[in-house]
């Protein structure tokens, strides 16, 4: 994870939990240790090196409900992961890690990429949101929440990203 979204990260969740009535649309929880990494061990074990993006970012944070976007508690994960249950070997190939909106989001341990699942009934392509950090940066707290996401003039998590300047506009060193 880059330094810039690390900050980004951190300063918005001491913002949001500055202010009890943010946690209408915003929650970022703490991040794991790695010994709590074990124990989902076996869902990441034999997951391609983009994956380790997002093992990096729950130790930073181990889950999220940003706005309409959802990252589940990395402790619980396990729980979620029959939401890709329509996926060809989705309990070996697959991470269930959220959902936008109710929708399903999970990582291909492949190629290492977010794939969003919006279409009912759900394809097995999905939209492809790019590496784990990409994802954060554009769809999370990029500009480009406002293509997956609808009404974002009314939207809280993004009027807030906007008003306190946690808009990611983009690193070009340290991009790990």
């Amino acid at each position: 994870m880059n330094n810039q979204l690390r900050k980004i990260i951190n300063t918005a969740k001491n913002v949001l939990r500055s202010n009890t009535t943010n946690m209408t649309f915003g929650i970022i929880e703490d991040g794991i240790t790695v010994d709590a990494l074990s124990v989902n061990q076996e869902l990441i074990n034999g997951s391609n090196q983009k994956f380790q993006q997002y093992v990096e970012f729950v130790q930073v944070v181990s889950g999220f409900s940003l706005g309409s976007i959802v990252l589940f508690e990395y402790p619980v994960i396990k729980d979620y992961q029959n939401l890709l249950d329509f996926q060809p070997d989705w309990e070996t190939n697959w991470l269930c890690v959220g959902k936008i909106m109710s929708e399903p989001l999970g990582i291909n341990k492949m190629d290492g990429n977010v794939y969003w699942f919006s279409e009912i009934p759900y394809s097995d392509e999905g939209l492809c949101l790019g590496t784990f950090n990409e994802f954060l940066e554009e769809y999370v707290f990029g500009n480009k929440y406002s293509e997956i996401i609808p009404w974002v003039d009314e939207d809280d998590w993004y009027q807030f990203i906007i008003k306190h300047g946690l808009i990611f506009e983009g690193e070009n060193n340290d991009n790990e």
